[in-house]
């Protein structure tokens, strides 16, 4: 549980990933054959073998915000990086990379969630003295405490750190001949940008992705043959 706590609780945007690449890397040297990363910053682990030639991929990057602009009174706009529920976001706290810590707040009477209503309060009392603590550009990730709650956890990032923890373990655990490519993709969350890169590369006879996935078992969900403590699902089709 030390290992899935670390890994969740990096916090690694869509494109700011070399935090989340380096425990990984660190995590995973003393099992692998060669370690690199590549040009799109996927952290690639190759197990080498003479057999079939395996790609097994793990996104680590997680959703995030980026400041667009900063107002006089030192309040930030931000946009979205990955896909947002905004109709969560009012009171959520978020962490940029120097450690400042804002929460995002919302205009009266934003009905619709925009984005455009919301922005992020840093504690600063203008312009120039958030300034000091952030930049147009600076990425944020959310942050969410881990909790170990009987057999379930509660955490910010297991979309997809979950995944990652799995294949380091597959990684210790494995016993084959075959030809073993363990990804850490990166900016999946904008457009599964890691993977594409990294299968071209590779060229693997076979690839299995592994992420996080829906479920059928809350309140007024889709029907579907998930559930949590189901057990691991091999999907037949997304929809």
């Amino acid at each position: 549980m030390e290992l899935l706590k670390k890994l969740t609780q990096c916090n690694a945007p869509s494109g700011r990933e070399s935090g989340i690449t380096q425990i990984i890397g660190e995590e995973a040297q003393k099992y692998a054959d060669e370690i690199y990363t590549d040009a799109m910053g996927n952290l690639i682990v190759h197990k080498k073998g003479s057999g079939k030639k395996l790609m097994f991929a793990a996104h680590c990057d997680e959703i995030g915000v980026v400041v667009t602009f900063i107002d006089d009174n030192g309040f930030l706009r931000f946009a979205d990086v990955g896909g947002l529920y905004t109709k969560y976001l009012a009171g959520r706290k978020v962490c940029f990379e120097n450690g400042t810590v804002g929460v995002i707040g919302t205009e009266p009477n934003n009905d619709k969630n925009a984005l455009a209503k919301m922005y992020i309060d840093i504690g600063a009392k203008n312009k120039e003295e958030a300034c000091k603590c952030v930049s147009i550009g600076d990425m944020a990730a959310f942050t969410g405490e881990f909790y170990r709650q009987g057999k379930r956890i509660i955490s910010k990032a297991l979309d997809n750190r979950c995944g990652c923890y799995v294949l380091l373990e597959a990684l210790k655990r494995v016993k084959t001949d075959n030809d073993l490519y363990f990804v850490f993709t990166v900016q999946e969350e904008v457009g599964l940008r890691g993977a594409r890169t990294a299968a071209y590369a590779i060229r693997p006879e076979m690839a299995i992705a592994v992420d996080i996935t829906d479920t059928g078992d809350t309140p007024k969900a889709a029907q579907m043959a998930v559930k949590l403590g189901g057990g691991a699902a091999v999907k037949v089709m997304d929809y």
